[in-house]
């Protein structure tokens, strides 16, 4: 498959597994250069590595936490000094396990978390790539979101008459 992207470089926030992961693997295989980041280093090492061999092009493993301040701007640095000028970014980073809490038992941590996960992770990582985009001509931002940042999963919890 040719997706146009051999040879331009992309941003994975959340690249590590899941989405992300299989994101950072189909890039790669068509020839991008690919910038996978993650909270834990050696979950982002075996990424970059598995996904290397999957494809033709460099793959990156970056480390950081976007629920931070700074850490999406030196994410990004990092994957420009790493991979050149970036043609995207996609953010698709997952909840904590405390996310999955029942309405019943989650705390007011457990939304704080979730939210600074969620929306403000995604709203950092994309503030801090949008003048690099603009810089370099354009380029695409991908945000996603799972079923469980809109809906609670069941966990026991009965709320009954």
């Amino acid at each position: 498959m040719d997706l146009g992207v051999r040879d331009r470089c992309y941003l994975i926030v959340g690249g590590t597994s899941g989405m992300g992961r299989a994101a950072a693997a189909v890039l790669a295989r068509d020839g991008a250069r690919v910038a996978v980041a993650g909270r834990d280093a050696d979950r982002a090492a075996s990424a970059a590595r598995e996904i290397s061999l999957e494809g033709e092009a460099k793959v990156l493993a970056l480390v950081g936490d976007v629920t931070r301040e700074g850490e999406a701007e030196r994410l990004v640095e990092e994957a420009v000094g790493g991979l050149g000028a970036l043609a995207g970014v996609a953010v698709t980073t997952g909840t904590s396990l405390a996310a999955h809490s029942s309405p019943d038992a989650a705390t007011d941590a457990v939304w704080n978390e979730s939210f600074e996960d969620v929306l403000m992770g995604t709203v950092r990582t994309v503030r801090a790539a949008i003048p690099v985009l603009v810089e370099g001509g354009g380029g695409t931002v991908v945000t996603t979101g799972a079923y469980s940042s809109t809906r609670t999963i069941p966990s026991g919890c009965r709320i009954s008459r």
